[in-house]
Formats: structure tokens, sequence, C-alpha cells
């Protein structure tokens, strides 16, 4: 019996469905949610059911509708792709290497991956001073959050393509202490502005 031959009519008595049709159903039902969720369309949903304008606000966004709808910004964005924004994309995602995109990337062109026009007059002056103790920030791993991370002082920095954030910034160079996470394998690091937070004092004479 195939999945066309189960049509139910009203009225009527429902059929007996075979277990492995049952399960072709449930793995194929489960493939498509997560396609969805893969491909970023359960977000939209959601979005655009806690849509509100002053044109609709009579009436909530069914989730019917709002398929709809999502069907059809996406057909539009297929008919009006652009293909320069699409390379600016490409380009950072290749310039990144073996580097991991935490984050998803706002909808904006991404700088160029030459160095500035402007550099190093328009460049933004470092948060941190030479010879500042410095911390990685805690991240966290299969949900949970590192309770020691390195520390060390800020011993140099230099401008470079984040591919992460699709911009430039500042990435430091740090001297670990002699009682640091990875003290035992190397002695110094490198870090992201915004992966590093400064010691405070209290903190550096404990």
């Amino acid at each position: 019996m195939t999945v066309a031959n189960l049509v139910i009519r009203v009225g009527t008595t429902m059929p007996y469905i075979p277990s492995q049709v049952s399960l072709e159903t449930t793995v194929q039902k489960v493939a498509y949610e997560q396609a969805l969720h893969d491909f970023a369309l359960t977000d939209l949903f959601t979005h655009l059911q806690n849509c509100f304008s002053s044109e609709f606000d009579s009436q909530h966004i069914t989730k019917p509708e709002s398929e709809m709808i999502a069907a059809l910004l996406v057909q539009q964005l297929a008919k009006n792709l652009d293909s320069h924004l699409v390379a600016a994309y490409l380009k950072a995602i290749r310039q990144g290497k073996e580097e991991v995109v935490p984050e998803p990337i706002a909808m904006e062109y991404p700088e160029s991956t030459d160095l500035p026009a402007k550099f190093p007059t328009a460049t933004p002056i470092p948060r941190f001073i030479y010879g500042d103790r410095l911390r990685l920030c805690p991240v966290s791993i299969d949900g949970e959050v590192e309770t020691d991370t390195d520390t060390g002082r800020y011993i140099g920095h230099y401008y470079a393509y984040a591919p992460h954030h699709c911009h430039w910034m500042w990435k430091y160079v740090i001297w670990l202490d002699k009682d640091s996470v990875s003290a035992s394998w190397c002695v110094a690091t490198i870090a992201w502005e915004d992966e590093l937070e400064a010691v405070t004092q209290e903190e550096s004479i404990s």
C-alpha cells in the first residue's frame, strides 16, 4: 500500500496504515523540520507570526499565513539576488579559512578584506594599554561556561581582518602568566579585542 492509497474520505472509516508507512512519514516529517531549522526558516516563521503593523494589528498572523508570506519572501529573494552581496560574503568566508563563525552574519555588506584606505587615521583607538593584565573572556563549551581562562600581559597588537565579524579590528599579543591555563605548552597567545577583558587590580593582588 502506497501513501497515495491512504486517502481518508469524510464519513468513512480510517484505513489501516502499515507501521512502515507511519515510520517513513515520521522520518520525512523530522527531516522536513530539520531542513526548516537548518535554513533558518523556523526563525522566519516565528518572526512573521510575532510581526505587528497598524495595517493588521487587529488580527494576529496565523501559521499558514506566515508560511505563505515566507514562501513569497524567498521567491522575491531568489528573483532579486544581489551578486555583489553574495561575492562579498563568499570572500569573507574564504578569508576566514579554518576559523569558525560563531554568530550569524548581519544582513549588510561585509567590509573589504583589503587594508582600509583611511588606515591608520580613521582606525579605532585600542581599548587597552601596553602592559595591561588581560584575560580571555570565558566561553560556553557544551553548555558549560569556562571557569578558568588564560591571563597575561598585553605586549603588542596589530590590525587585521576579523572574518567572524566581517570587518577590521585589533588583535592582541598576550604574554601569558606563569600560572595561566596554557602556560605549560606556550608562552604567548593572540586574541581579538572583543575576546579580552581587563583583570582588575583586586584580582591582580590576589
